[in-house]
């Protein structure tokens, strides 16, 4: 039995207080609901109880699920169902059904493996599970046919007329690009499941099919699908086409199209484009098929369009009119601006078509080269609504709108067997699913089902400056990572511009002797790669020169990672390494708009900065404080930014180095973030970054005394879109404690190093500011 509450947050600093929040999760993967198309349902209605069940990939890609109690107005969990072990792949996603006898069902975890289950201990209660392991059913192996656990993906289940559960899935049996669907059948999920059927059949490794499943009342199922042309789609995501619709007589069990007319046994392309297409994109790309039936006929919502010459797709609605035999020319609904935007929809009692659409929004601004072509993907979530079964839509409101690069949403999904309350199930998106920070949303017609939290504090300190940089990784990066960032312990200027390529390369920073590496070092190394090993090699990134870190701790890295994996970037001095990490950065972010230029004589000024600069793609550069140096100057020159901030006041970089940099980059004065000291100029550059998408929702607190944790703090606070506040270590610096007294609503806030670094007392006054 599995009895484990989803962790949201843990502290010895915490306080009972709270605030009421529009999310009900705010630690949960980037990818935490799934789309509509392949995973479903994620949110149902359980009439018994009054509650509204969701599932979802909650901390650490596990699946979660929680219930809201429409009478009452509580929420119940998060619990922790199982252990998902697709640690960074977001296809494991759960879906949930109720079964005849109460017992709530997750299915989970499978991307061409092993697809799980686990079952509620008691009827109708999701605070205890019981684990039932991978689901099992005969299918075949090349030629055999073995009884045994099957390889799946993307699992719809429905509880049929005759109270046994039917499971669709896709599977990967054959190969890994092998995208025929399958069902099987059970009745209360426990033991062999059985009657496996096929569903769609496309021809091994070079076609197959994206498929959405629904239940009408009658017992039929319906499926709207899309064509998927395996060869080339390894390399292009968006090669998927047509619309397809095929129902399964829950009688017979055969397959027939629209007009009556049995599916051919093959179900090659050629031949489904024949029986069942009922839409030809042509040149155009089609994604994101959602199907429902209604009394008037099924239903089908899609997003088609094309990324040539710039992405343009078109959300459309389509059905079946009984009355000209035949569906509808698709109808125009709203324009959106990428291919895996998602949506839903559902036909009310009345007839009323109600859709959520994800549509608009802003590119993600952590996107790397490498990650462009989604960048776009996520945005607003919008209710669409018509009255004539779905001839026109008119725009209602818009339930959560993206507010600038730094957050966008996704995936919303319909309440099945909604009953009045809330009505549609969806989450903050990012492409780093990794990064367990992200909201989960419920809403209804009285708006968001809300829920009370409590701000939580952590001290993160290990043994020393290099024990507390480590546990800072385990933080943030607790599911491990590809990559890590070296930096000396003891000297500060290499280190100093980190934090932006750490970022990007979504890794932590770790500190070292310079003369050798430490064995906790080595242990959270291995840690960090080793649920990534599947997903490739690990790469070390070391800052500084030898001085800074010696041949001999580079000769150790490579070792443990392989020669080709470890890469030095150092300079005959600190302003000559600020430039080769800005030109290592460049590889993986692109051309900045904006270049941060601080002083190389000291740190305060250039961590203070380093989060934001971080996020949006603003390599830092040293210089002297009163000339520009040429490092510094020749890397402004080639750069191509168009703006660029000095951070500190005049005694850190002079004026005379203000009117060089302007001269370098003459699109725009530089603009100075500044303040009467290091606590001063901190405040200010919070102040910048809480302007332009950053949120005191978290945030870490760090000595501004010295630097090892505030750059390892940097780089959490960057990931974590976290404001960074610098404080003196017996007290809470005036500056901080400005900001602090807005009474932010804050989910989880950091104090970096031991007690030594920031005392007890700075961490109950920042308490008592929160406690306001």
């Amino acid at each position: 039995m599995v009895v484990v509450a989803c962790v949201l947050a843990f502290s010895p600093l915490s306080s009972a207080f709270g605030f009421w929040a529009e999310f009900f999760d705010g630690s949960a993967s980037g990818n935490a609901v799934y789309e509509d198309m392949v995973i479903r349902p994620e949110a149902i209605y359980d009439a018994e109880t009054g509650k509204t069940i969701v599932v979802y990939q909650g901390f650490g890609m596990h699946p979660c699920i929680a219930a809201y109690d429409q009478a009452t107005g509580i929420w119940e969990g998060p619990f922790q169902v199982g252990t998902n072990p697709l640690n960074e792949d977001a296809h494991g996603g759960p879906s949930l059904i109720i079964d005849s006898a109460g017992y709530i069902h997750v299915f989970y975890g499978a991307h061409l493996g092993s697809m799980l289950q686990a079952r509620s201990t008691r009827p109708h209660d999701i605070s205890a599970w019981d684990d039932l392991g991978p689901i099992t059913a005969e299918w075949a192996s090349g030629e055999t046919t073995v009884s045994g656990a099957i390889p799946a993906t993307y699992p719809q289940p429905f509880l049929g007329l005759d109270n046994r559960i039917r499971l669709f899935y896709r599977s990967s049996e054959n190969d890994a690009t092998n995208g025929n669907w399958y069902s099987v059948v059970s009745t209360d999920g426990v033991g062999v499941w059985e009657s496996r059927e096929a569903a769609l059949k496309g021809t091994r490794g070079l076609e197959g099919w994206y498929a959405n499943f629904a239940q009408g009342a009658d017992g039929d199922i319906h499926t709207g699908f899309l064509s998927l042309a395996f060869t080339d789609s390894q390399t292009d995501y968006f090669l998927r086409t047509n619309v397809y619709y095929m129902r399964r007589d829950v009688v017979s069990g055969t397959w027939f199209n629209a007009i009556g007319e049995s599916v051919p046994s093959t179900m090659t392309k050629g031949t489904l484009d024949v029986a069942c297409r009922v839409y030809d994109s042509g040149s155009q790309f089609v994604n994101q098929v959602v199907i429902r039936d209604s009394a008037d006929g099924p239903c089908i919502l899609f997003v088609c369009g094309t990324d040539d010459p710039t992405p343009a797709y078109t959300w459309k609605f389509m059905r079946w009119s009984a009355v000209e035999n035949t569906w509808t020319t698709p109808v125009d609904i709203v324009e959106t601006d990428h291919f895996f935007d998602a949506g839903t929809f559902q036909v009310l009692p009345d007839g009323t078509v109600e859709a959520f659409l994800t549509t608009g929004g802003y590119p993600d601004e952590n996107a790397t080269l490498a990650e462009t072509f989604i960048a776009a993907r996520g945005g607003d979530i919008v209710r669409f609504t018509s009255a004539n079964g779905g001839a026109s839509f008119k725009r209602r409101e818009t339930l959560k709108a993206s507010p600038g690069p730094w957050a966008r949403y996704n995936d919303p999904q319909i309440v099945d067997g909604y009953d009045g309350g809330p009505r549609v199930f969806f989450s903050e998106w990012n492409n780093d699913f990794t990064n367990y920070v992200h909201k989960v949303y419920l809403w209804g017609r009285n708006g968001f089902a809300q829920r009370e939290f409590t701000p939580v504090g952590v001290r993160l300190a290990g043994n020393a400056r290099v024990g507390t940089a480590v546990e800072v990784s385990k933080e943030a990066y607790p599911s491990g990572s590809n990559a890590v960032v070296i930096a000396s312990r003891d000297n500060f200027p290499d280190a100093l511009c980190g934090a932006p390529l750490a970022h990007a390369l979504r890794a932590p920073v770790l500190l070292t002797s310079p003369r050798s590496l430490e064995a906790s070092v080595t242990e959270e190394i291995r840690r960090l790669w080793g649920s990534k090993r599947t997903y490739g090699t690990m790469k070390a990134v070391v800052l500084g020169g030898e001085g800074a870190v010696s041949a001999s701790t580079y000769r150790q890295l490579e070792s443990l990672l392989g020669r080709a994996n470890v890469k030095r970037l150092g300079g005959s001095s600190r302003y000559e390494t600020s430039v080769k990490i800005q030109q290592e950065l460049a590889l993986v972010r692109g051309t900045p708009k904006t270049v941060v230029v601080a002083s190389g004589m000291n740190f305060p000024d250039a961590l203070a900065m380093s989060p934001i600069a971080a996020r949006k793609n603003m390599p830092i550069l040293l210089t002297d404080t009163a000339t520009l140096t040429t490092a510094t100057a020749d890397a402004l020159a080639s750069i191509g930014a168009s703006s660029t901030i000095i951070v500190g006041g005049y005694g850190a970089v002079s004026e005379a180095v203000e009117e060089s940099v302007a001269a370098l980059v003459p699109d725009a004065r530089p603009l100075r973030l500044q303040g009467t000291d290091r606590w001063e100029t901190a405040r200010v550059v919070a102040d910048y970054a809480l302007a332009n998408g950053f949120s005191l929702e978290r945030f870490v607190v760090c000595t501004g005394m010295d630097y090892p944790d505030a750059l390892t703090g940097g780089v959490l606070a960057s990931r974590f879109n976290a404001a960074l506040l610098l404080t003196e270590p017996w007290q809470l610096s005036p500056d901080t404690a400005a900001i602090l007294s807005r009474r932010p609503s804050t989910l989880k806030w950091y104090v970096i190093g031991g007690d030594a670094a920031v005392a007890r007392s700075v961490a109950n006054e920042i308490i008592s500011y929160l406690a306001k």
